[in-house]
């Protein structure tokens, strides 16, 4: 436990006076290009800091079953025990895939820069907390990689045209390249580039320029003073310009910037631009100069950084036109002032109704050839729903007893999933395609007719249950039951609590199906706790002993030969077709696909001989499932599910109980688990048996 110690507060002041003096770390303007022909990266655009600033964070190549994908750890942040934040995303891969291209076209400036970002999807999905954590990480980066900007000095007590000069940094922060006059930009550049971007094993992955001219107000102060030193541009930049460093932060205006409709009588596109301080025109004698207007507008926030559109499609069309010209030609127009430039990233996110609105419009035709979208839709691969559920929960002081997690996230992915086609599999249920998007095998299901399954199902993930549910159902369930654990059948308690009064869903046959899909989650549950008791009984040593001499007899029935017999090695026998198929009944394969099951394995198995490797049942889900059960079927008359869970266990050995007892503590349950799968199971059991 860490101690709250005096050295503690000053390695937090030594760190806070260390930040302070990097930050306020101010150059000369010749002393910043000097920098920038060694470094040129502070130089870079909006998008390229972001790209370099997601990829940096580390990207990891994952083999899928059916496709390989990869995966950016900056969209998956940690807390300092290495549990995921509140804030991390799972199974999201292939959306963020998509983002993170369209983000490095931009950086390469190859037409994707001048386009804005539209993420599209259910409520939910995590849209916006793909926005957070991209404004997040450039808080963060911004302290690690400077930005840098104009701040002018010297100022008081100068006059233009009789009104005062103020000292100022640049209200749009912009880059102190600008400064450059248009004549003698490309050979700086070029003497930059030739000593970075062009060097071998230079840090710069792009190329240096200056994009865009000085915003109104650092035009005027340069144009003053060009004047006052007779046209010697130098020296007006050497006596009044500093290059000063600067944080990106959304609290206080700078490279953030976040806009949402407001009520459509009171949007005034200004919000986006910035608006005349009337209180300065008294002082300045016009409305037309640069120094009477406020560059606060939220693009003028967000230059050099990001900027957020919340309920993009909501807005009004006066905000539509400066929203193009900011997309398209990277400029905003002030009102009674020039065009100015900016460098920013636009993203903005919507839901399917609002999208089909902008599909249907075709006054909307500009704003859709400028939109890149991607869709953000729920996730379909149950581990990662699973990890979705525990967020907010790692650090909960309950007990979460086996299965908690898993039941939710099954019935939530049971309510996102297109009933299959007959041509994805005769008889395949909705919970086996659950498992087949999760990686696990099931007889004549190639890698193929999966990826065929996928692409058929466009609209699966766009619509289905919210993750928030979940998350609400787990916390209420924590809440609201006095009980030392949340175990699932609380969960699903709330959950159909929470479906008859839920206000998020308007049709009557919706509510009835996403009802009976509990039924659906709570049979699989049933399979899982007999699954467990399976487990405590048999232990890992029997299931491979019943794996092994399944493979045997399997590996002889493929090629005819005969197995020989444990007890007497010089004995041979056929293949043992009662014990296959008995382990196959088990783990649902019909007699029509045992023989593709079987050949299928023994490829595997040749597959991975060659690789120097054995087969797993651990590898299996459909074998360990069929094993488990036949070691349960075996074994069910010698016990009693109730007895066992409630600790009434007189009719078993003592030796026994200690034993079953300790295995399922290894498994996660506690006392109050096993009383509740007790109750739960039999109930289960016995609706089956009247069935």
């Amino acid at each position: 436990m860490v101690e709250l110690e005096d050295k503690l507060f000053e390695q937090i002041g030594a760190d806070s006076r260390e930040e302070y003096a990097q930050i306020t770390k101010d150059m000369g303007f010749f002393e910043y290009l000097r920098m920038l022909h060694t470094d040129a990266r502070p130089a870079r655009t909006s998008f390229q800091r972001m790209c370099d600033m997601i990829e940096g964070a580390g990207i990891t190549k994952v083999q899928g079953a059916y496709e390989d994908f990869v995966r950016y750890e900056f969209f998956t942040p940690m807390d300092a025990n290495q549990n995921p934040t509140g804030d991390a995303l799972f199974g999201l891969e292939k959306p963020l895939m998509k983002l993170v291209g369209k983000i490095r076209n931009a950086a390469t400036e190859r037409g994707a820069e001048r386009r804005l970002i539209l993420l599209h999807g259910p409520v939910g999905s995590a849209k916006s907390t793909i926005a957070k954590l991209i404004k997040r990480g450039l808080e963060r980066y911004s302290r690690t990689d400077p930005l840098y900007t104009i701040s002018w000095t010297g100022l008081e007590g100068r006059e233009f045209d009789g009104k005062a000069l103020h000292n100022m940094v640049c209200e749009m922060r912009e880059e102190p390249l600008h400064l450059l006059p248009e004549e003698g930009r490309q050979a700086v550049i070029d003497a930059i580039n030739s000593n970075n971007w062009l060097k071998e094993g230079s840090a710069m992955k792009y190329p240096a320029a200056v994009r865009g001219n000085l915003c109104p107000q650092c035009s005027f102060n340069l144009e003053a003073l060009i004047g006052e030193y007779k046209g010697d541009w130098k020296k007006a930049v050497e006596q009044h310009v500093r290059v000063v460093r600067w944080l990106v932060s959304e609290k206080a205006g700078r490279g953030i910037g976040t806009f949402q409709p407001k009520d459509e009588k009171n949007q005034d596109s200004t919000d986006l631009t910035g608006d005349i301080n009337f209180r300065r025109i008294a002082e300045y004698g016009s409305d037309s100069d640069p120094r009477v207007f406020n560059f606060d507008g939220e693009f003028c926030k967000a230059n050099r950084g990001l900027i957020e559109f919340i309920e993009m499609l909501k807005l009004e069309t006066a905000f539509l036109y400066d929203l193009l010209e900011a997309t398209q030609d990277k400029v905003i127009k002030p009102k009674k002032f020039a065009k100015t430039d900016i460098d920013l990233v636009i993203i903005g996110h919507t839901n399917p109704p609002d999208l089909r609105k902008l599909q249907s419009d075709e006054f909307m035709e500009a704003l859709r050839d400028r939109t890149i979208k991607i869709d953000i839709p729920y996730n379909l691969r149950l581990k990662e729903e699973v990890n979705v559920c525990k967020k907010g929960f790692v650090h909960d002081i309950k007990h979460i007893a086996p299965h908690t997690f898993e039941a939710a996230a099954l019935w939530a992915l049971l309510t996102r999933m297109e009933t299959p086609k007959e041509d994805h599999g005769k008889g395949l249920t909705l919970r086996q395609k659950i498992s087949l998007y999760d990686g696990q095998q099931l007889p004549d299901m190639t890698a193929d007719v999966v990826r065929k399954m996928m692409k058929d199902a466009e609209k699966e993930g766009l619509f289905g249950i919210s993750p928030r549910m979940l998350q609400d159902a787990i916390g209420d369930a924590a809440a609201m039951y006095d009980e030392p654990c949340i175990n699932p059948y609380m969960v699903l308690t709330m959950i159909e609590e929470r479906l008859k009064h839920s206000v998020g869903i308007d049709k009557p046959e919706t509510r009835l199906q996403y009802l009976s899909l509990i039924d659906e989650a709570k049979t699989a549950l049933s399979e899982w706790v007999q699954r467990d008791v399976s487990k405590a009984q048999c232990g890992p040593e029997q299931v491979e002993r019943y794996a092994k001499r399944y493979l045997e007899n399997v590996s002889a029935w493929v090629s005819g030969e005969l197995v020989e017999v444990p007890e007497d090695p010089l004995r041979k026998v056929p293949p043992n077709e009662r014990f296959m198929k008995a382990i196959e009944d088990q783990a649902e394969i019909t007699p029509a696909h045992s023989k593709d099951f079987r050949k299928n394995l023994m490829q595997i198995k040749g597959t991975l001989a060659s690789k120097g490797k054995q087969i797993s049942v651990a590898d299996n889900e459909t074998l360990r499932k069929g094993i488990e059960g036949l070691i349960f079927e075996e074994n069910k008359n010698n016990l009693n599910l109730n007895d066992l869970f409630t600790g009434n266990l007189d009719s078993i050995k003592a030796g026994k109980k200690k034993e079953l007892i300790k295995a399922l503590e290894d498994l996660g349950y506690c006392e109050h688990c096993m009383k509740a799968a007790a109750m739960h199971s039999q109930d289960k059991m016995g609706q089956a048996a009247e069935n």
